[in-house]
């Protein structure tokens, strides 16, 4: 009965959570479009690509997805980070599951926080799903392409945000730039 009565509470709780338009947005710095889809729905997050060090020539680069919503009155944030990637390198990158020893390896993590500082869910990624990222234009610091991403949740935390316990991205295509880390 006490389960009947949490799953009904968390329902509740993740009807009420919707996206938001933040104004003005928390980062000054988002710059670029993404044409996509967050499990088949319409997906436009706001987009940023950060050097991985403070230096503009860092040959290593993250690129940074993030939504603003509101759920129970409290805001989130939801991010998707794809890091890892190698400067000036164009074609088709496999990505893999995050190993804390591998040299060169491209990564992807998902995460909500809620109310600006308390973790809600985690994702990883799924490692027997097809999980890319393609690099198709390099241009001074811009940079374009399209990736497919699927992820599970990381069930050891118990705070949800998302309905879904595994996520697909699909990005036909985005364009950013890429700046230093701390701009």
């Amino acid at each position: 009965m006490n389960r009947i009565l949490e799953l009904s509470l968390v329902l509740i709780i993740l009807v009420s959570c919707q996206k938001e338009n933040l104004s003005p947005l928390p980062r000054n710095d988002y710059w670029g479009e993404v044409s996509g889809e967050k499990n088949r729905e319409i997906w436009s997050p706001y987009l940023i690509g950060l050097t991985v060090s403070d230096l503009p020539s860092s040959n290593i680069y993250s690129l940074q997805f993030d939504d603003y919503g509101m759920c129970n009155n409290l805001s989130y944030i939801s991010n998707l980070s794809i890091s890892g990637l190698p400067a000036d390198s164009l074609g088709l990158f496999s990505i893999t599951e995050r190993s804390q020893n591998a040299d060169n390896l491209i990564f992807v993590f998902y995460s909500t926080a809620i109310g600006g500082d308390v973790l809600g869910d985690v994702y990883n990624i799924l490692p027997l799903a097809d999980n890319f990222i393609e690099i198709t234009e390099i241009k001074g610091n811009e940079i374009k392409g399209n990736f497919n991403i699927s992820l599970a949740r990381d069930i050891s935390n118990g705070r949800y945000v998302e309905v879904s316990d595994t996520i697909t991205f699909s990005a036909r295509k985005f364009h950013t730039r890429i700046v230093p880390k701390n701009k």
